[in-house]
């Protein structure tokens, strides 16, 4: 399991989470990987959660030739979870990654 800290940050289309690189290699998340999103708003939550035929596809965002997956979280419903300049942690694991607010 590995923890990645980032900041929730505000755009015109809404609030953004934006996670990338070794971390993410290091949980199990790899360019192409597949997987659906649920926000828990009660909890102040959202958990990402691997699945082949999954909404939603890690981007390879290679740079110099090397694979780097990039998962970016943009959109309104993020902003009812969480606010923009939230300081927010991601715990990943190989089957989940699971975003909360940093108390």
């Amino acid at each position: 399991m590995i923890i990645i800290n980032t900041v929730a940050k505000q755009t015109k289309r809404g609030v953004r989470v934006w996670m990338e690189g070794g971390k993410l290699t290091q949980a199990g998340w790899n360019c192409g990987d597949r997987f659906n999103i649920e926000f828990d708003e009660g909890n102040q939550l959202v958990r990402l959660s691997k699945n082949p035929q999954g909404k939603h596809k890690v981007t390879n965002g290679s740079r110099n030739g090397t694979p780097r997956p990039i998962i970016d979280l943009h959109s309104k419903r993020l902003e009812k979870v969480f606010k923009a300049s939230t300081n927010v942690s991601i715990k990943g694991t190989p089957r989940t990654l699971i975003i909360f607010k940093e108390d």
